[in-house]
């Protein structure tokens, strides 16, 4: 299951790249490694903040878990609310 996500999601990213690929050629070649490693470290930092407050806030709640599983349930839940749900129907 988890390879049949991850090849979702690759293919999915392919797709877009694909779809916009004149408008995004150009923009390549004027990213710098370094500003790419600094964006890089930078989103890293606030997911890992963003989970360690999550944790925090659900541990202020009453429910402790684990570094592990926290991270587990944590990190499936943000990619379930990029799955379209179909309600009431």
């Amino acid at each position: 299951m988890r390879l049949a996500v991850l090849t979702g999601f690759l293919g999915a990213l392919v797709w877009s790249l694909a779809a916009q690929w004149g408008a995004v050629r150009p923009l390549l070649g004027q990213l710098s490694t370094r500003s790419l490693a600094a964006a890089l470290a930078a989103v890293l930092a606030g997911v890992l903040a963003t989970f360690l407050c999550w944790r925090a806030v659900l541990a202020d709640l009453g429910g402790r878990l684990p570094v592990n599983a926290g991270a587990r349930v944590f990190f499936v839940g943000q990619l379930g609310k990029y799955l379209p749900v179909r309600c009431g129907r």
